[in-house]
C-alpha cells in the first residue's frame, strides 16, 4: 500500500508527470497551463533540484534557457497574494511554505504563484508569460 497525504483526493497521489508526482492539484493545473503556453526558447523541467540551494532542495517548476537553469516556479495552493490562508488547514502549513521560500533568497531567482493567481485563467497565463520572459532576460 502506497502512503498519501491524509487531506488530498486519492487520485492526486497518483499523478505523475515526466515521472514525478505532482502533489497538489493546484501544481497540475499550472503546469497544465505552461504546456500551453510555454515559448519554445524555454524547457521546462517538474520538480527540478534547486543548484544554488545548501541543502538538497526541489523546486515546484524550473525554467531552462539554453539549457541552464534560469528561473524557478514555486506554486502556493493555500496562500493568496494578500496572504491569507485558504483554510485552517492550510494556516497550519504556512511555517513549511515560508521555509521553502527562504532557500530562494539570495541564491536563485524565483516567480512565486499563489492559489488565486492559479484559480484565474487570465491571471495565470499573464504570470506565467512574465515568468517566461524573466526567464529568457536572466
Amino acid at each position: 500500500m502506497t502512503q498519501r497525504h491524509p487531506i488530498l483526493p486519492t487520485w492526486q497521489g497518483d499523478v505523475r508527470i515526466k515521472g514525478y508526482r505532482i502533489e497538489s492539484i493546484v501544481e497540475l493545473a499550472v503546469y497544465r497551463r505552461i504546456e500551453r503556453i510555454c515559448p519554445q526558447a524555454v524547457r521546462v523541467m517538474v520538480q527540478p533540484p534547486v543548484r544554488e540551494s545548501v541543502v538538497q532542495a526541489r523546486a515546484d517548476f524550473g525554467l531552462y534557457v539554453r539549457g541552464k537553469p534560469t528561473l524557478y516556479v514555486e506554486v502556493v495552493g493555500t496562500v493568496t497574494r494578500d496572504g491569507r490562508s485558504v483554510s485552517e488547514d492550510a494556516e497550519g502549513l504556512r511555517n513549511a511554505i515560508e521555509e521553502r521560500l527562504l532557500r530562494y533568497v539570495g541564491a536563485a531567482p524565483v516567480e512565486v504563484l499563489h492559489i488565486d493567481e492559479v484559480c484565474d485563467p487570465a491571471t495565470l497565463t499573464t504570470r506565467l508569460g512574465q515568468a517566461f520572459a524573466r526567464a529568457q532576460a536572466l
